[in-house]
């Protein structure tokens, strides 16, 4: 989004395409049916923003497709596009890694959901493809909602800056160099590729640090964030002394921080 939002002028909005990591889950039996159901919500997702650009005449919604980036041309980009660069304990390879890869940016994965800075940065490619000349030009600041794929500094604040660990906790390679601080990944994240292209500020993270003012825009995203008001965090033991919210949770700040 941009300040021309506030002008009631314009809304630019990037949705991605829904991803499968139904191989990284290692459930191969089901892929090809969840590849089909990623399939028709890509499908029914694009004709929902279609119907919502000819309806709503101050909005630019565009969708950017990361199914196909991955699938179609990952694999012919990245020397390795099934494993993660860090392995470890099922579930929880971070916790105890026995290896972390010393050649990431071969790497599709960097776990076993989150990409590498290399694989974000095309992510960031077919972004700022999706958006179009005139919005590019009018962007000045950027608004950012989702989850573990885009947080940078939320839940890092909430666990007090031990999640995600930027060095390994514990296992034969304790101590040794993990996560860039406060984001899922080795370095950059995908909308701070699309920032640095773009030229634009970083936002300041919601969570983190409430700004008086959005100048630089605003990153509500935060890890584990359902689309709903739940967060798979909650869940944790020992548990976060308050709710992690959830994106429809991070729509409403948004609402109520520019309701004031």
């Amino acid at each position: 989004m941009n300040k021309q939002y506030f002008r009631a002028i314009a809304i630019s909005l990037l949705a991605w395409g829904n991803l499968c990591l139904v191989e990284k889950a290692q459930a191969s039996e089901f892929t090809d049916q969840v590849n089909l159901l990623t399939i028709d919500f890509n499908q029914r997702l694009g004709q929902g923003i279609t119907g919502l650009n000819q309806n709503l005449s101050e909005a630019n919604i565009s969708l950017f497709d990361t199914y196909s980036l991955f699938e179609n041309d990952f694999p012919n980009e990245f020397t390795n596009t099934t494993d993660a660069c860090i392995q470890g304990p099922p579930l929880a390879p971070s916790s105890a890694p026995t290896s972390i890869c010393n050649n990431p940016s071969e790497y599709v994965y960097f776990d076993d959901v989150h990409p590498t800075s290399a694989a974000a940065n095309r992510i960031a490619d077919i972004a700022n493809d999706a958006l179009e000349p005139g919005v590019v030009s009018a962007l000045d600041e950027v608004f950012i909602f989702g989850d573990s794929l885009s947080d940078r500094n939320n839940l890092f604040t909430f666990t007090g800056g031990t999640f995600p660990p930027t060095v390994a906790p514990a296992g034969p390679l304790a101590g040794t160099p993990l996560y860039s601080p406060g984001g899922f990944t080795d370095d950059s994240l995908w909308w701070e590729h699309l920032i640095s292209d773009l030229n634009l500020p970083t936002p300041t993270p919601y969570y983190a640090t409430l700004p008086t003012t959005p100048e630089g825009g605003i990153n509500f995203a935060i890890a584990g964030a359902t689309t709903g008001q739940d967060n798979t965090g909650n869940a944790m033991t020992p548990p976060f002394p308050i709710d992690l919210p959830g994106v429809e949770d991070q729509i409403n700040a948004f609402s109520s921080f520019f309701a004031t």
